[in-house]
């Protein structure tokens, strides 16, 4: 695998979860971050790359500073929220992750 490829996995790897471990929906983190809603999906499926600036916009909503997301080994662990419908969750195809 590419090796920026695999460092966006574990960015978009590390925002799903911490998103879903505070019950947010990708519109409320994109409102919150500045970004947009497309750009928080793109970073979720490793599709896109985003600076260091949008990346530390992005963590501040998550409760984590910027270095968190780069954590191969981020110890959070997710239980889904008991309210958490499926517009809550991003699903995204052609990227998969070897963790």
């Amino acid at each position: 695998m590419d090796g920026v490829l695999a460092v966006r996995l574990i960015v978009g790897g590390n925002v799903a979860r911490r998103r879903a471990a505070r019950g947010i929906s990708v519109a409320t983190l994109a409102a919150e971050s500045g970004c947009s809603a497309r750009t928080i999906h793109g970073v979720v499926c490793g599709a896109v790359g985003v600076g260091v600036r949008k990346l530390t916009g992005i963590a501040r909503p998550l409760g984590c500073v910027l270095t968190t997301l780069f954590d191969e080994e981020d110890d959070l662990q997710v239980i889904p929220p008991p309210h958490a419908s499926s517009s809550t969750w991003c699903v995204c195809s052609g990227a998969t992750s070897s963790r």
